[in-house]
């Protein structure tokens, strides 16, 4: 289906989600002014923009969160929803016991671990110095990228103690792993439990939600709350986590730095990101 079929499909109802980081975004950078200009742009033209991502509410761009032309925003891979204006519209928490075995399999198979909670990011701090701080040849992005990381990072024992006293519940528990090996091994371990949704975005990370939080499945919400017919919907993404998208959209855009699975079931295939390909596709298609 092409984008005009798409939009028309439910005539001025229509969704645009998209993904940030390797979408968007290169290399966990500022977002460019041709992407913000994208979704400005699409918000005009009288679409619903939602972003669709990993990250935690308060770890987004403060110009995408002050940004009029978002509508939604899809965070911790669909565990919790916000509309514009900061209310939550949806929210699909790990149980507490949950979230602690979890915690302890990750940092005990030897991840840096990370957990979001009430919209905020927290991640152990030994471990991202370790792990992610290491790296041969920091480009600008990595390194903002580890002072964001150490600018939310506390102590393995003081997360777990936040866990324990969390009210609304933890949405997303991830952790980056030295090999892909190493993840794959504590994958093997989350497997075995029930009522989880466990991925890899990069082959050495996990990020786990409960079973029933997807980007797709929060995608399916706002589409049901907003009477919005999926076949009006664009979606935007790179990666593992934006795989469940593909079920609840007319059109599937992806730049060519995806991962494989993510480029076999793409509709559409732009520049890679660092190129800005899929903005350029947003500006010259949704109009």
């Amino acid at each position: 289906m092409n984008v005009t079929n798409a939009a028309s499909a439910a005539g001025a109802k229509k969704l645009l989600a998209c993904d940030l980081d390797g979408t968007l975004i290169f290399d966990h950078g500022g977002v460019p002014a041709r992407a913000m200009r994208a979704l400005q742009s699409a918000h005009r033209a009288g679409w619903f923009v939602a972003i669709s991502t990993g990250r935690s509410f308060d770890m987004l761009p403060g110009k995408l969160k002050r940004s009029r032309a978002v509508d939604a925003y899809i965070t911790s891979n669909g565990a919790r929803v916000i509309l514009r204006g900061g209310k939550t519209f949806f929210l699909r928490p790990l149980p507490r016991g949950m979230a602690l075995t979890l915690w302890t399999i990750l940092c005990e198979s030897g991840a840096a671990a990370n957990v979001f909670i009430n919209k905020k990011a927290l991640f152990e701090r030994s471990g991202y110095i370790k792990i992610v701080g290491v790296r041969r040849q920091p480009t600008p992005g990595s390194v903002m990228m580890l002072l964001r990381f150490l600018t939310h990072s506390r102590s393995s024992r003081s997360i777990r103690r936040r866990i324990q006293q969390s009210d609304s519940g933890v949405e997303k528990i991830g952790g980056l792993f030295p090999s892909e090996e190493a993840a794959a091994g504590a994958l093997a371990q989350i497997g075995k439990l029930e009522g989880l949704a466990a991925l890899t975005t990069q082959g050495n990370d996990i990020e786990v939600t409960a079973g029933n939080a997807s980007k797709g499945i929060a995608l399916m919400r706002l589409c049901r709350h907003y009477g919005i017919d999926t076949q009006s919907v664009v979606v935007c993404g790179d990666s593992g986590n934006d795989l469940s998208m593909r079920a609840h959209c007319g059109v599937f855009v992806a730049p060519q730095n995806a991962s494989k699975d993510v480029l076999a079931v793409a509709d559409v295939l732009t520049d890679v990101v660092k190129k800005d390909g899929v903005a350029k596709w947003l500006l010259e298609n949704l109009n």
